[in-house]
C-alpha cells in the first residue's frame, strides 16, 4: 500500500471511528440529561419563586417546552453529524479507489515501458 492510500485508508477509519462516537448513545444521553436537568431545574425555581399560579404554569411549560426543544436539538444534530461523516467517508473510499486504480496503471505502463 502507498503512503497516499495509507494515509487516506487511516483518514478513513478515523471518520469511522468519530462517527461511533457520534452514534454513542450513552454518551449522548448522558450530556442530554444534564442539560435537561439544568434547564427544568432553573424553571422549577423560577416557578417556586412566584406566587401567581399562572406564572408558575407559564415557567413550567417553558421548561417542558424547553427540554422537547433540546431534545429535538440533539437528535438533529447527531443526524447531521453522521450524514456528514458518511459522505466524507463516502467521497474517501471514492478518492481511495481512484489513487489505487492510477497506481496500478502507473505501474503497467512503467513496467510495459521497461519491457521495450
Amino acid at each position: 500500500m502507498s503512503v497516499v492510500q495509507n494515509g487516506i485508508t487511516k483518514e478513513i477509519q478515523s471518520l469511522k471511528d468519530s462517527k461511533l462516537n457520534a452514534n454513542d448513545a450513552i454518551s449522548a444521553l448522558s450530556k442530554l440529561t444534564e442539560e435537561a436537568k439544568k434547564l427544568a431545574e432553573e424553571n422549577v425555581e423560577k416557578a417556586n419563586a412566584t406566587g401567581s399560579v399562572d406564572e408558575r404554569i407559564q415557567f413550567l411549560v417553558s421548561a417542558l417546552q424547553g427540554v422537547l426543544n433540546l431534545i429535538e436539538d440533539t437528535s438533529e444534530r447527531i443526524r447531521d453529524d453522521v450524514e456528514k461523516i458518511d459522505i466524507q467517508t463516502e467521497a474517501l473510499q471514492d478518492i481511495l479507489q481512484k489513487v489505487k486504480s492510477l497506481e496500478d496503471e502507473e505501474k503497467k505502463s512503467y513496467s510495459s515501458g521497461n519491457d521495450e
